[in-house]
């Protein structure tokens, strides 16, 4: 049984796409209303979102690309679209952390390659 979304933890997580990719936040999010109980992007002046059944990182992605595309309005296409550009997130996260990954790799190498020249040479 899955449990409703926490709006601080997607609201956090929205944030964070933003910062990720160094964009102006929506001058305004908040949560959705209880006569508008619904996800709703307005660029570039407020965002609401709803608590609902479903994982809070797919959901800030997902409202990411809502907010990106602005394509609340196009009821028809607008999930499809907003999909596949939280796909597109989730890729570029997996491929930042492994750029970071191998960076951080790459360090250790050079460091351990640096240390055993030293041991080498008599230095250390």
């Amino acid at each position: 049984m899955s449990k409703l979304s926490d709006y601080e933890t997607v609201k956090s997580k929205f944030k964070y796409l933003f910062e990720l990719y160094d964009l102006p936040e929506p001058k305004v999010i908040r949560k959705a209303l209880k006569t508008d109980p619904c996800d709703v992007t307005d660029p570039p002046n407020e965002v609401r979102i709803n608590t609902q059944d479903c994982d809070e990182d797919y959901q800030a992605r997902h409202l990411f690309g809502h907010y990106l595309a602005d394509l609340h309005l196009i009821d028809d296409q607008s999930d499809v679209v907003a999909d596949i550009i939280a796909d597109m997130i989730l890729d570029s996260k997996r491929h930042l952390k492994w750029g970071r990954k191998r960076e951080q790799v790459m360090r250790e190498s050079i460091k351990f390659k640096e240390y055993m020249e030293e041991l080498e040479d008599g230095s250390k």
